[in-house]
């Protein structure tokens, strides 16, 4: 079996994933509170919860023996595959939603009639995702000659982290837990904008639990992409803004190529009330570019800190402490913390 590295588990890391796998339009953002949830005004395409393992006998969910088979549920057996495998079958689980890209797509295709534990198989031998996980961590072993072979089978509770997804699917809320028999099913008969306010006790129940027993976790939210969407709202705003001006200059012949804008409200105001409208709306745009200016610098820290984790430091270490113990600095040091 090739090795899959053990790597961080951050937006950054996740969204770039993601886009070197071909999934567009979409980015992971850490969610820092349920009031930043609840109140989002993009949609919300699923969650992923990653706490420490932990087994705690008072949760009973309502597992499913039979399920959808459009339905991705796959088992989790090895640690350090576990933060891609479910992040992708999330995706895998949206794609009436998002473009998946034709790389999933044929994941997908592959995985429709397998069992839950042949997915994993699957996934696990997908050289494309393996590839791209691994660019996020250097693997030492390589460099330092140590077998890695024993990384997934390592029974350090402490260490192992377990990766829990809740998504709409089908007018359905599930939660998927490869740790589990089956998808769970938390309620049914749910409209896709409401979801994220129906699943607002199971998370608060689910939090609480981490915080009891004194355990870390981390909540994170499958999201459109900001700096996408900031930069259509811009050109929504110019054209709309465009077109007031030639209104408000007297040219009623004017054509607008873009059906999104809605162009009711303005045919029928005044000048006074379209230079109102100019006004909000150009303050709109401002708010649009200062948007776009940090969501561009956040990215860019992003791509910085990647490029960080990819870059493999062990050569030019070997090669500094060499060069320190040739000039007896090391020898020097050693005696100065005597």
């Amino acid at each position: 079996m090739k090795v899959w590295n053990k790597i961080e588990y951050t937006p950054e890391v996740f969204t770039e994933l993601i886009k070197n796998i071909g999934v567009k339009g979409v980015q992971i953002e850490e969610i820092l509170s349920y009031d930043s949830l609840e109140n989002a005004n993009i949609p919300i395409y699923g969650l992923i919860f990653i706490g420490k393992y932990f087994k705690n006998i008072s949760y009973t969910p309502n597992i499913l023996q039979y399920w959808d088979k459009d339905l991705i549920f796959s088992k989790q057996i090895l640690k350090n595959i576990i933060s891609t495998q479910s992040l992708i079958e999330l995706i895998l689980n949206n794609e009436d939603k998002i473009d998946i890209g034709p790389n999933l797509k044929e994941l997908k295709t592959s995985m429709r009639e397998m069992d839950p534990l042949s997915r994993t198989v699957s996934f696990m031998n997908n050289e494309k995702i393996r590839n791209e996980h691994n660019k996020f961590k250097v693997d030492l072993s390589n460099e330092l000659n140590i077998n890695d072979n024993t990384n997934d089978n390592d029974n350090d509770n402490d260490d192992i982290y377990n990766f829990i997804t809740f998504f709409h699917f089908k007018n359905a809320i599930y939660e998927i837990d490869g740790l589990q028999e089956g998808p769970i099913l938390i309620e049914n008969n749910v409209d896709f904008n409401d979801w994220t306010k129906k699943i607002k006790d199971t998370l608060i129940q689910r939090i609480s639990i981490y915080s009891n027993n004194e355990k870390q976790f981390y909540l994170m939210a499958l999201i459109p992409d900001k700096l996408e969407q900031l930069i259509n709202q811009k050109d929504l705003l110019i054209s709309k803004k465009n077109y007031i001006e030639k209104k408000i200059e007297g040219n009623n012949d004017i054509k607008i190529e873009n059906e999104l804008i809605s162009l009711d409200e303005l045919n029928g105001m005044n000048k006074e009330q379209l230079e109102e409208k100019l006004k909000n709306i150009e303050f709109e745009i401002n708010e649009c570019n200062n948007g776009i200016n940090i969501e561009k610098m956040k990215m860019n820290k992003y791509k910085e800190e990647n490029e960080k984790r990819q870059h493999n430091y062990v050569p030019i270490i070997f090669e500094l402490l060499k060069q320190m113990s040739e000039q007896g600095i090391i020898n020097e040091l050693c005696e100065q913390n005597k």
